[in-house]
Order: structure tokens, then C-alpha cells, then sequence
């Protein structure tokens, strides 16, 4: 499975939900690798303490390590399509903005093998 745009607060909450499914998540975001990463830890943590509150203390010990495994689900690529390479579902999450996302679904498609894309539309009219 690939996340693109999955450097912003939507998409690294995907990857993070994703990752803590066991799912292998590969991830792009146009913005700094470095940064998303650092988002995803926060939203592996927020993902955690939700988990903890429903299963208490002692279960959400067990559950810190499981978030260390889903954090090793999660490969970051520099390119849409070395995210897609491998992909057969395609969550996109880049801002609303038509123009990007047509660009982005247009770059993830392209790619010579099948795909189901799936494409999040909050705001746009």
C-alpha cells in the first residue's frame, strides 16, 4: 500500500493507523523526508495513548513496542513512483487543491502496473 501526500496531518495519520494494522505502508510527501518522519512519530504516539486509554496501563506497555514495529512497516520514498512501484491500493491525501491532485493522481497512475487509487476530497466543491 502507498500514502501519498503522507508528510501532512491527514496522511501521516493514515501511514500510522495503517502501520499499526501491520500493513507495509510506503510513504511520499513532496516536503522534507526528515520532517514526516518526525510527523509520523507524533502520530504513532497519538495513535498509542488513544490505544492505552482503551486498554490501560499495562496493556499499553505491550502496545509501545508493537508502535516500534509499525514504525519499521513504514518506507519513505523521494518519488511518487517509487512509492506506487509496488502498490496495488494508492490512498492519496495532498492538499485540496485540484490542480495538485490532479497532477499527483495523474503521476500515480502512470505507473505500468495496476492500481486503485484512492483519492480524499474534503473541501473542494
Amino acid at each position: 500500500m502507498a500514502v501519498i501526500g503522507a508528510g501532512g496531518m491527514l496522511g501521516n495519520r493514515i501511514v500510522a493507523e495503517l502501520a499499526l494494522q501491520g500493513v507495509r505502508v510506503a510513504a511520499h510527501d513532496r516536503g522534507a523526508i526528515a520532517r514526516s518522519k518526525m510527523e509520523l512519530d507524533g502520530a504513532l504516539a497519538d495513535a498509542m495513548r488513544v490505544a492505552t486509554d482503551a486498554v490501560g496501563a499495562e496493556g499499553g506497555a505491550a502496545l509501545g513496542a508493537y508502535a516500534g514495529d509499525a514504525k519499521a512497516l513504514v518506507s519513505w520514498h523521494g518519488s511518487i513512483a517509487e512509492a506506487v512501484r509496488e502498490a496495488s491500493l494508492v490512498i492519496e491525501a495532498v492538499v485540496d487543491d485540484t490542480l495538485i491532485k490532479a497532477e499527483v493522481s495523474g503521476r500515480a497512475v502512470a505507473v505500468p502496473v495496476p492500481v486503485l487509487l484512492l483519492l480524499l476530497l474534503m473541501l473542494l466543491p
